[in-house]
């Protein structure tokens, strides 16, 4: 899951849009996909307006992407508005619910499809593409009642990220078993290095990453907490994170902040097991003139935490989602077709490297996903390596299924962390915090 904090007041006011939403999208249903329909006679796909809304990182990704397909489209005009992260969720949201026609395109998180879905904000798209064409469970989020309303964006697996220079004198290799793991990190750390970077007093995303990879979960398919059953391995998780952090194995500082970047080109932090969006950070946040190994770092699939644990978790995605009250709806559907399903995207996707842009990825589509496991672009910080085709291999393998999520999102990444900042200094059990946890996310207000 990708959880971000959002505002209290925030929530509190889109709480009250929400519901007024869903008391009105079925009485407006049929007449707002009439409206889309006939915006279709007036418009086609390569020409009108459109404007498409999403956070700023993502959907300067998609301007740079959409640069070929809007010279191919000259008579269509796109507009793009950039949002903060904490900031897109409420703007969408009051305009949906309002039953405004902008945006037309969206690029939404994939804890906000449920919501949106249920609300009656976004236009169906079961008959644009075909389903199997996509990585199983891709569409799940997007996906209610056999109909179908968005299109997946990225995927992000897990990772070992490594410094191989440093692993090959040490005489390591990139740890395929937990065993492997924790001989690694004791190695490391009798030589005065880290094998990767976990704040106790900010450790959600840390936990969240070492549950997935063990196998675990918060939610089961269906939203139920199950953090705090054997399936969910919440327990176990937390039991293995204060044993490498009592070890010393861990730099104690938050993974890509100021501090951990000082510590990477320091030569302190060698290894981080994380998620595949993070490798794009490496090729701006190492200094190559410093120490922390700019050009000598490796991908690897990252060891399996638990025997019956996946190979690589997939973290999460986006989706591409159109306004159901869109005056142009073909354009619209072959925009967003565009951006999941076409070879061309994918490649360019992958070979994003503009300054200021950190964004470099694989999709969940499968063809385009073949084509990218024989050849993608080298990337200078990891020795060239070519890590988007070593992840669509993984993704084609292994098939990883996304974890459920929903609008708890954000608040239960909340809970996660304040609670977890207790136990690491010594607060609570892990059986006592991982219960507490638990007890909370299912008392969270939906």
């Amino acid at each position: 899951m990708n959880f971000k904090k959002a505002g209290l007041t925030g929530i509190a006011i889109l709480t009250a849009v929400a519901a007024a939403a869903c008391s009105n999208s079925n009485q407006k249903q049929g007449e707002q996909q009439a409206a889309a329909g006939n915006g279709a006679n007036a418009q086609t796909e390569s020409n009108g307006k459109l404007t498409f809304w999403g956070g700023a990182n993502l959907t300067s990704a998609v301007q740079v992407v959409m640069e070929d397909y809007s010279k191919k489209h000259p008579d269509l005009q796109i507009s793009y508005q950039k949002f903060p992260y904490a900031e897109y969720p409420t703007k969408m949201k009051l305009q949906l619910a309002s039953e405004q026609n902008e945006p037309d395109v969206m690029i939404i998180h994939d804890f906000l499809a449920p919501q949106f879905i249920k609300s009656g904000w976004l236009l169906d798209l079961t008959d644009a593409v075909k389903k199997e064409d996509f990585l199983p469970s891709s569409l799940d989020a997007v996906s209610l009642g056999g109909k179908l309303y968005g299109l997946p964006n990225q995927s992000n697996l897990g990772t070992f990220l490594y410094r191989k220079d440093i692993f090959d004198r040490l005489g390591l290799q990139a740890p395929k078993t937990l065993e492997d793991y924790l001989k690694a990190a004791q190695k490391l750390k009798d030589n005065g290095y880290f094998i990767g970077a976990m704040n106790p007093n900010n450790a959600p995303d840390s936990f969240i990453t070492f549950l997935l990879q063990s196998g675990g979960a918060i939610f089961d398919d269906k939203g139920n907490v199950i953090l705090n059953t054997p399936e969910g391995k919440g327990v176990e998780t937390l039991n293995l994170m204060k044993k490498m952090q009592d070890a010393g194995y861990f730099s104690p500082v938050t993974n890509l902040s100021q501090e951990f970047w000082t510590s990477v080109n320091a030569g302190k932090i060698v290894a981080n097991l994380t998620v595949s969006s993070d490798a794009a950070n490496y090729n701006t946040g190492l200094d190559p003139q410093g120490n922390g190994g700019y050009g000598k770092w490796s991908y690897a699939t990252p060891p399996k935490l638990a025997e019956n644990g996946p190979v690589a978790f997939n973290n999460n995605t986006e989706y591409y989602v159109i306004n159901k009250n869109t005056k142009n709806p073909e354009a619209a559907k072959a925009l967003i077709k565009y951006l999941a399903s076409s070879e061309e995207a994918g490649k360019a996707f992958s070979e994003i490297e503009k300054p200021g842009l950190v964004v470099r990825m694989t999709n969940n589509y499968i063809p385009s996903l073949q084509k990218l496991s024989e050849e993608s672009a080298p990337w200078k910080a990891f020795g060239d390596q070519k890590i988007i085709s070593q992840e669509a291999k993984t993704l084609l393998e292994t098939k990883p299924r996304l974890p459920y999520t929903d609008e708890r999102a954000d608040e239960t990444k909340r809970i996660i962390g304040s609670a977890l900042a207790k136990f690491f200094n010594g607060g609570m059990s892990s059986e006592d915090t991982i219960k507490n946890v638990t007890d909370q996310i299912k008392n969270i207000k939906r």
